[in-house]
């Protein structure tokens, strides 16, 4: 008689993406951006998201698992017409997060975000357009921008 044992634990989905590499410079801002409820993200000096809230990337519209994705790739950013066109790749690199790693200084601007259309379906929801408030701090070590730590709010 053939026999058949079932055993019942929690489901992990595995995350193929190589697990990113956190700069010992930005460790200590990661630890405080993932226990934080406020929307924040960490970038490194390459883009890629070292760390955000769960409130940061649902403001975003941020695919899950969004932590080792090039910020830029990730966010679906429109220009600020009446149509929202897709916004061009020159004005891409110049929203806060990446400006003030770039320009290793206090970053400042408005933002608009389509969230992801798939997301939305998911959840049950539409694609939404927002338009946040982004304030950005480079991350400095020995006088080098490594990253920056930017809060959203959403207006």
């Amino acid at each position: 008689m053939t026999h058949v044992e079932l055993s019942l634990s929690t489901s992990v989905t595995p995350d193929w993406r190589p697990p990113v590499t956190v700069p010992e410079e930005l460790s200590r801002w990661v630890t405080a951006v993932v226990e934080s409820a406020e929307p924040a993200l960490i970038i490194d000096a390459s883009a890629t998201i070292v760390a955000t809230t769960p409130s940061c990337a649902n403001l975003l519209g941020l695919r899950h698992p969004w932590v080792g994705e090039r910020l830029p790739d990730s966010l679906h950013l429109i220009d600020f017409t009446a149509n929202g066109a897709e916004l061009p790749e020159p004005e891409r690199e110049l929203i806060p997060p990446l400006l003030a790693v770039a320009s290793g200084r206090l970053a400042r601007g408005l933002m608009r975000v389509r969230t992801n259309a798939a997301l939305a379906a998911a959840r049950g929801e539409e694609s939404e357009t927002r338009t946040l408030d982004a304030i950005a701090t480079p991350l400095h070590a020995d006088d080098v921008a490594v990253g920056s730590l930017t809060f959203f709010c959403e207006i």
